[in-house]
């Protein structure tokens, strides 16, 4: 079965935020120092996407896809950072969906969603 790929939509997002993370481990003793080591050898990077006056229309296309096609988390799917302005700019990232937010109605037929993705 061939990995789903995220649906194009009309606009590009407001904001892509990248999130290292954390792939350390520490330990407090009980002299007071801290021991620390690398739990992962790779950091896996977390994607904040925000959508800013998304038409009706690629609000359905996000919530079909996160229903019908990953459902929910438990599924990876093929993304692509569209932000410009970002280090990973048009880079193909395997993902799932850890969170969809509750969208937000901002003036007619427009809406306001974010979602979080991470590596896999």
């Amino acid at each position: 079965m061939a990995i789903p790929v995220f649906p194009t939509l009309s606009k590009k997002p407001a904001s892509i935020i990248p999130i290292p993370e954390n792939s350390g481990l520490a330990t407090d003793m009980s002299d007071g120092y801290v021991v620390s080591r690398a739990r992962f050898t790779r950091s896996r990077l977390t994607f904040s996407v925000t959508y800013t006056a998304l038409p009706y229309l690629d609000l359905e296309k996000i919530q079909d896809f996160y229903r019908e096609t990953i459902y929910g988390e438990a599924m990876v799917f093929n993304w692509i950072n569209s932000d410009p302005n970002s280090k990973y700019y048009n880079q193909t990232f395997i993902v799932r969906m850890i969170e969809l937010g509750e969208p937000s109605f901002t003036h007619p037929f427009w809406w306001n969603v974010n979602f979080k993705v991470v590596q896999v």
